[in-house]
């Protein structure tokens, strides 16, 4: 019994580290489909496992992948303001 203790919480943690890393990878998906970036390289370069489709490999979620996304998803918010501030500030693009 002692150790169903134990180890639950560490499920729940893993549970909850594996929900955030999937929100993440969900919206590097969408930021890359909006910036017409490749999804595949752009979330390889933060880890492989986040883009392999085989099923005998697990996805990692280790802090530094955590981190790593979470600086993804800020280069693509960047990149996403300064491509709406070109069109915004040169409506010229626009014809």
């Amino acid at each position: 019994m002692e150790l169903i203790l134990c180890v639950g919480p560490l499920f729940v943690l893993q549970s909850e580290r594996i929900q955030k890393v999937l929100a993440y990878v969900n919206e590097v998906h969408l930021m890359c489909s909006i910036l017409g970036l490749d999804f595949g390289k752009t979330v390889s370069a933060v880890h492989p496992s986040l883009h392999d489709k085989r099923l005998e490999h697990a996805t990692n979620i280790s802090d530094n992948t955590l981190e790593g996304l979470e600086n993804t998803i800020l280069k693509l918010k960047t990149e996403t303001k300064v491509r709406f501030e070109k069109v915004l500030f040169n409506p010229l693009i626009l014809h």
